[in-house]
């Protein structure tokens, strides 16, 4: 809805003016203490979160208004996400006692379905982009609060491309102008998925390395999107992205989500609950990383003869070094959720108990290697030689 600007009040002008920028998304304006929304911001918010709806003076007739507390905003924000909602955050960016007329106010993030990473405790999920070349789709996927990235193609076929989708737990898909979406919407809308237009496919060079590798253009540019499209929302490089672990349909077994749902691999079919699937099941890792690799393992299981071979020498060494087994088993435990931890460092939300938890983790790296050394296997001393025991990170601790 178009408003005259100059019939408001100042505030209400700089409010419709970051507005007019930020028109898909509830826009938080800070005021004091407060976030406060207006006109059709503040129906939709006091609808979906519950809370009171008020009106305030500030031009030609009363303006709509609701508000959240600063200090508890991220639960509120979540609410607004899990529901599909953006929400671009407008914060002070002046000291008002040094304001010669009304604060300035700029948006220092725009929090998406895709790129929320305040939750915990909330389970994994991804933001994709998708594009199209004359033979083929490309999808990339990005879970933003670890880091991980995966592209890959798709055969030129909707149906084929819907059913790759549906086995990913995605939150928001980004696609181009000129993208034809009307299947892909009718997905998204059944799945309650949001979907975001985002032209531009240009990065700065510097994060040339999480893409580069990618053997055809096309992946490339759709990979370049999905980062332009993050780096735009959150208004920051974020330097824990990992580059893109490009997947080869050779490499791993395809399973549409019917069959995942049937086999119950990480959810039941009754009552869509972890809890009684087989990851449930399998799942005595000792860390949320590890926990994270088997549910991949699980959804898109390899067949490479020679990495599985690989592995299985690996574990029998591990079972045949038992004891070895069990104190490496017992360090894990004191390694938090390192990917996540280096995420909040990254978005710049990281806090106290974040930076005693990271200290902690990498304090158990220098023993980890040394102890995986004394398996005397090949597989074993090259995962010890490519960890980094960070010593020069842990002593900034101290």
């Amino acid at each position: 809805m178009s408003r005259e600007k100059d019939a408001y009040t100042p505030m209400m002008q700089q409010y419709l003016s970051i507005k007019e920028d930020y028109n898909d998304a509830i826009v938080f304006f800070r005021l004091g203490d407060f976030y406060e929304m207006f006109f059709e911001d503040a129906i939709i918010a006091s609808r979906e979160l519950e809370i009171q709806l008020t009106a305030r003076d500030g031009g030609p007739e009363k303006v709509s208004m609701c508000g959240v507390p600063h200090h508890s905003s991220e639960s509120y924000i979540s609410r607004l996400t899990d529901k599909g909602y953006k929400v671009a955050i407008a914060e002070q960016t002046e000291d008002p006692s040094k304001a010669k007329h009304i604060v300035r106010r700029e948006v220092i993030r725009v929090v998406t379905p895709g790129t929320n990473v305040e939750d915990d405790d909330a389970e994994e999920y991804f933001i994709a982009s998708v594009g199209l070349s004359e033979y083929f789709y490309t999808l990339t996927y990005l879970n933003a609060s670890t880091g991980e990235m995966y592209a890959l193609k798709v055969p030129k076929d909707p149906s084929t491309l819907i059913g790759e989708l549906s086995t990913l737990p995605i939150r928001e898909i980004v696609l181009g102008h000129a993208f034809e979406r009307s299947y892909i919407e009718a997905y998204t809308a059944h799945e309650g998925i949001t979907v975001s237009l985002h032209a531009d496919t240009e990065v700065d060079d510097t994060l040339a390395h999480l893409y580069e590798h990618l053997p055809t253009p096309h992946e490339k540019k759709t990979t370049k999107r999905l980062l332009s499209y993050i780096m735009a929302t959150q208004k920051r490089t974020l330097l824990h992205l990992k580059a893109a672990t490009h997947i080869e349909s050779s490499s791993i077994m395809k399973m549409d989500a019917n069959t995942i749902r049937h086999l119950e691999l990480v959810r039941t079919m009754i009552k869509n609950k972890e809890n009684g699937s087989l990851f449930w099941l399998l799942n005595r890792t000792s860390t949320a990383m590890g926990g994270r690799f088997l549910k991949q393992q699980l959804l898109r299981p390899l067949v490479n003869k020679e990495t599985l071979n690989t592995r299985y020498d690996f574990l029998d060494a591990l079972n045949k070094e038992f004891i070895v087994k069990n104190e490496l088993k017992e360090r894990l435990k004191s390694v938090y959720d390192l990917e996540r931890i280096v995420g909040r460092i990254s978005y710049g939300n990281a806090n106290a108990r974040d930076l005693v938890q990271l200290k902690k983790s990498i304090a158990v790296l220098p023993s980890f290697k040394e102890q995986l050394a004394e398996l005397g296997i090949e597989y074993a001393d090259f995962l010890a030689a490519s960890i980094d025991a960070c010593e020069a990170l842990h002593k900034e601790f101290d």
